[in-house]
């Protein structure tokens, strides 16, 4: 999952001696923070849903990627699956 900045605009209000006036002000960047972890039993039906997602407009793909994984998992041999978390 890739974290985009959020952009939100902000209006302040002016009192002027005469008028109150409403201006834009130009909008604050947020930053994220992001956690990367290790896959929990808890996260393994969402890798699935990403890892179908992922491939699924892939035209060399036979769409048996999560079974792959899925199977990795199952013998013991997936040596890495990570998690990012935003937050």
């Amino acid at each position: 999952m890739i974290a985009e900045c959020l952009s939100i605009p902000v209006y302040i209000e002016k009192l002027s001696t005469n008028s109150l006036a409403i201006e834009k002000k130009e909008p604050r960047r947020m930053k994220p923070e992001i956690t990367i972890r290790g896959e929990t039993d808890a996260d393994i039906g969402t890798v699935n849903k990403v890892t179908i997602a992922a491939f699924k407009t892939l035209e060399t793909s036979n769409h048996t990627e999560q079974f792959i994984v899925e199977a990795l998992r199952g013998a013991q041999t997936l040596t890495t699956s990570l998690v990012a978390e935003v937050s």
